[in-house]
């Protein structure tokens, strides 16, 4: 008898290492650009844009402050 075929959805491992990290980096920029750091998890918990942009923004601000 065949064993029915489980389809697994492949797993985005620069998604995970991004949702692991954007806490982390969103808890250093809330101690330099506190209004960035509060657009930027408003616009992560309304899902309004995704994941990938979101840590951009972060790394960006965070870029922008530590090049001054």
């Amino acid at each position: 008898m065949n064993k029915p075929q489980i389809n697994v959805p492949e797993i985005n491992m620069e998604l995970v290492r991004i949702k692991a990290a954007l806490p982390v980096k969103l808890a250093e920029l809330s101690r330099i650009n506190k209004d960035a750091a509060i657009t930027i998890l408003q616009d992560w918990g309304e899902g309004v844009k995704p994941l990938k942009v979101l840590y951009k923004e972060v790394l960006a601000e965070l870029d922008a402050v530590t090049s001054i």
